[in-house]
């Protein structure tokens, strides 16, 4: 947590594999799963509290440039560290090895559970989302929006945003969210389903936006969070005379990004 991280080559990690933050001193506030390059060049794949980790989450769409997963702790890709000093041993599990009986419990209970079950509702809306839509279910708001369930399996997982303690996992939870919404919108064809995720990122944003000034020292961490799901809905947004239109999510992105600096 004060800077250092753990390297592993993906070339030695297989898809039936686990990775386990392994607590051994300090307060483990949260995790970071980030893809490297050979010539350093990063992306975070995983940010927010949780400890044990499914190989096969993160590989499934590993593309071929990158050659190491970094991970880290209570730190924003080795920079913006949180005040809690905590070490960890990051262990690479097979198939059957088993977690050794001494460990102390190494996540964080029920806000973790939390992570996992959103995250899991974000897969299977991912899921609902590609299949062909002469598979899709033809229920009585098909004609509205052809990607409901998938539309639904996200708004449960918004749901459970409001659960989670941790505040910088909650506002990354916001961000991965509204992030979704976005590239739903960018990706179905009717205009009646287009707005809907539109929609649903906005209320999403200014929700959580709004609380955002009462964070104290995190304030300035959620309202960048804030501020890139504004930018990622401005891309996906579309012209006209509605309230989260084109220029209006534009507008709240710089608001929000002067309000972080």
């Amino acid at each position: 947590g004060k800077g250092s991280y753990c390297s592993f080559p993906v070339s030695k990690i297989k898809k039936t594999d686990r990775i386990i933050f392994h607590v051994l001193s300090g307060d483990l506030k949260k995790t970071e799963i980030i893809w490297r390059t050979e010539s350093g060049s990063w992306r975070t794949k995983y940010e927010g509290s949780q400890t044990t980790f499914d190989a096969s989450d993160y590989l499934k769409d590993v593309p071929n440039f990158i050659t190491h997963f970094n991970f880290t702790v209570n730190a924003r890709h080795n920079s913006s560290y949180l005040p809690n000093a905590c070490e960890v041993e990051v262990w690479h599990l097979p198939p059957g090895a088993k977690v050794p009986s001494n460990w102390k419990k190494t996540n964080n209970g029920g806000a973790d559970k939390i992570s996992n079950d959103f995250n899991k509702l974000i897969e299977k809306a991912d899921e609902a989302f590609n299949k062909k839509y002469w598979n899709e279910s033809q229920g009585t708001r098909a004609t509205s929006n052809p990607k409901q369930e998938s539309y639904d399996f996200l708004r449960r997982a918004e749901q459970l945003i409001g659960q989670q303690t941790n505040i910088e996992t909650q506002y990354a939870m916001v961000l991965r969210l509204a992030s979704k919404y976005a590239e739903y919108t960018k990706r179905v064809f009717a205009n009646t389903a287009k707005v809907e995720f539109i929609e649903a990122a906005g209320r999403l944003l200014a929700q959580y936006g709004g609380k955002a000034n009462s964070l104290g020292s995190l304030k300035a961490s959620a309202y960048t969070n804030i501020a890139k799901g504004w930018q990622e809905l401005t891309k996906a947004a579309i012209w006209g005379d509605h309230q989260y239109n084109k220029m209006y999510c534009d507008k709240e992105a710089k608001r929000y990004l002067n309000l972080a600096t």
